[in-house]
């Protein structure tokens, strides 16, 4: 269970970096205007948006992988469970 503990921790950490680094980079090139032909101005709800959009999208992965443990968990729980007892015994 430690090792799933640190897959799911390095693999939140890295996609928060990647999604991070990708709202900053989207949101700079929308913000500079550049793409709607005046690059004079600096949009920063543009800027503000592309690091909210990003965050967002991150949101489901580290929820992902809580219910992914909470499933290995109830697995490994299942298959070390005592065995019931036969009718006959009880």
């Amino acid at each position: 269970m430690k090792h799933s503990a640190d897959l799911t921790h390095a693999a939140t950490t890295w996609y928060f970096v990647i999604s991070l680094a990708t709202g900053i980079a989207l949101g700079s090139i929308f913000a500079t205007g550049s793409s709607f032909g005046s690059s004079t101005h600096f949009n920063v709800g543009w800027f503000w948006g592309g690091l909210f959009l990003s965050l967002v999208s991150y949101l489901p992965v580290p929820l992902a992988f809580a219910a992914f443990n909470r499933h290995l968990e109830n697995q490994s729980r299942l298959s070390t469970a005592p065995e019931p007892l036969p009718p006959s015994k009880r």
